[in-house]
């Protein structure tokens, strides 16, 4: 493999009965999903309303290894897992990074010559919000060999699904188990893990959805 900043995913997100996310067989690796199976069964079956059909559409998700520099709480976490939409994040960052000058792409995730990201969250009403001002800033520091070696390496930290695991969920589903919602450009941002927060994971009460 090599090594990229991003880890970019298509997830069917919060579905059945415990309201979990899992990976798209079809969309990932073009192999056959229960999940979308199910979805075009309903489309076709009818006797299903648009937005229980709307929750099995895959998102496109983004994980990376991130270091927040907000607060100096947040920095001495060190290295955490940031999971997030596609249109929320890596879509402004692959625009900032064409190089108007001559073409090609500005290495803003380079640890020694790279870039730092900022960007401002507004509130949209209710519980939706927009991520607006994306933009790369020069770094303070440079990266160091410690947070290199605490970062995670994205894909193996992701449960690929047998198919006969995804077939279940959508007997479950189905049965009218159900109670995933929303539009992919409205899901939430996962907070920000640390590797300790990751290998002594918590229970914690999930984001008010923004749809």
């Amino acid at each position: 493999g090599y090594a990229t900043h991003v880890l970019d995913v298509w997830v069917h997100q919060r579905v059945g009965p415990s309201n979990t996310s899992h990976i798209c067989l079809a969309k990932n690796y073009k192999l056959p999903c229960p999940l979308c199976d199910l979805q075009r069964e309903m489309r076709t079956d009818g006797g299903y309303s648009e937005d229980d059909i709307k929750a099995l559409q895959p998102k496109r998700r983004t994980l990376y290894n991130v270091v927040v520099l907000d607060t100096e709480q947040e920095e001495n976490k060190g290295v955490q897992i940031w999971e997030v939409s596609f249109h929320f994040m890596e879509k402004h960052l692959a625009q900032l990074a064409k190089n108007p000058r001559g073409g090609g792409f500005v290495p803003f995730q380079d640890p020694d010559t790279g870039k730092s990201i900022s960007w401002t969250i507004e509130p949209k009403g209710g519980f939706n919000k927009e991520y607006v001002g994306h933009r790369f800033v020069d770094r303070d520091s440079e990266v160091t060999d410690e947070q290199l070696d605490e970062a995670f390496t994205l894909d193996e930290i992701i449960h690929i699904p047998e198919y006969e695991e995804l077939q279940k969920v959508a007997k479950m589903v189905r049965g009218g188990l159900c109670e995933t919602d929303g539009e992919e450009e409205e899901e939430p941002e996962e907070k920000p893990k640390s590797r300790k927060e990751k290998e002594q994971p918590k229970r914690r009460k999930p984001e008010p959805e923004p749809e």
